[in-house]
């Protein structure tokens, strides 16, 4: 949902034979992902042109210096993909972890700063790719960075694909891939994280330690985790305090419902009335593996079943009645949304 909600949603399916000595040392691994997440965002890879081996050489290094190796496939010289893999035991099927490396273009007469300087201010990072998709890409590399140190002994490979050409024309990256490289790819499961604007310390360590958490637990796993604060899009929403779901199932849905706006960075700029169950129950387990039961009704009621819907690989899109209420954000912005008194 397009407000401040946290969310990672994980098929973590690669598990552990026996579990890290040592949990990461997290004030290391701070620094170094907002390294790599910055050291990303400089990289202009527009598309179109695309430019994206750049980038992926720029994770090949990085890979290749901790000893893991990455290969480049491509089908233009300078629209690379990259895949790199961590050998588990081969008891079970791989797991693919992705991300994209091209961008959006970028009018820079609307820019207030350098969208490819990655300035830090304010407790923000400004720059093309910050939230589609570089964040993701810093996130995997990180990950398979930590599993290599902590020397994680897998029970399934794990997979890095980074992909040239999701902006544009996926020619040159995930259907060039598949058709040309699929067993470099093969997996049982893959982890495409939707984006999580506004993920901030501590929430993005501990939804990182989750996820670590989960591949050494010998258990697969679904995992959300979900925060909203009040924002302009919802006006008057109550917030939603962080919560992280281990396998969240639903017990009840009230058969009343009612229709609100929705919209989602899987299906970014668009809106539009979803029928959602003003209540609901759920149970999971939290973070330290205790079952737990929770009530929802009204606002986060919906937060809950739109994000677990990711689970079930839906989005808002799937559950309208019809797409007669579907408008971009502009449209949304000017037609529907704007009650007197609602700011700008």
């Amino acid at each position: 949902m397009r407000q401040l909600i946290v969310v990672l949603s994980l098929a973590a399916g690669a598990v552990a034979a026996r579990a890290a000595a040592a949990p990461p040392d997290w004030t290391k691994v701070a620094p170094e992902l907002l390294e790599h997440y910055q050291a990303l965002l400089r990289i202009d890879t527009s598309s179109p042109p695309g430019n994206e081996t750049a980038a992926a050489k720029y994770l090949q290094s990085v890979l290749e210096r901790e000893g893991i190796s990455a290969r480049l496939l491509a089908l233009e010289p300078d629209r690379a993909n990259l895949v790199a893999r961590l050998k588990g035991n081969g008891s079970r099927r791989p797991l693919l972890i992705m991300g994209h490396t091209d961008v959006v273009g970028v009018q820079r007469e609307k820019w207030t700063v350098d969208p490819f300087a990655a300035l830090r201010k304010d407790g923000y990072i400004y720059g093309r790719g910050a939230q589609d998709d570089k964040d993701n890409l810093a996130s995997c590399l990180m990950l398979m960075l930590l599993l290599k140190r902590m020397d994680v002994q897998l029970d399934r490979d794990v997979i890095f694909l980074a992909e040239a050409g999701e902006e544009g024309t996926t020619r040159v990256g995930i259907d060039y891939v598949v058709r040309e490289h699929w067993s470099e790819i093969e997996a049982e499961y893959a982890l495409a994280a939707p984006n999580a604007p506004y993920l901030a310390e501590p929430d993005w360590k501990a939804a990182l330690l989750e996820h670590l958490r989960t591949m050494q637990t010998a258990l697969t796993a679904m995992i959300a985790v979900v925060e909203a604060h009040h924002n302009r899009r919802y006006p008057g929403s109550p917030d939603v305090p962080l919560l992280v779901l281990v396998n969240p199932v639903f017990l009840s849905k009230s058969e009343e419902t009612a229709d609100g706006w929705e919209g989602c960075l899987s299906v970014e700029g668009f809106r539009g009335s979803v029928p959602r169950s003003r209540k609901v129950s759920v149970r999971f387990l939290d973070r330290n593996g205790r079952e737990q039961n929770i009530e929802a009704e009204g606002f986060p009621a919906v937060v809950l079943q739109h994000e677990l819907d990711h689970l079930a690989g839906k989005v808002f899109l799937d559950r309208m009645r019809d797409f007669s209420t579907l408008t971009h954000l502009k449209e949304y912005d000017r037609f529907w949304a704007r009650p007197e008194g609602t700011p700008e």
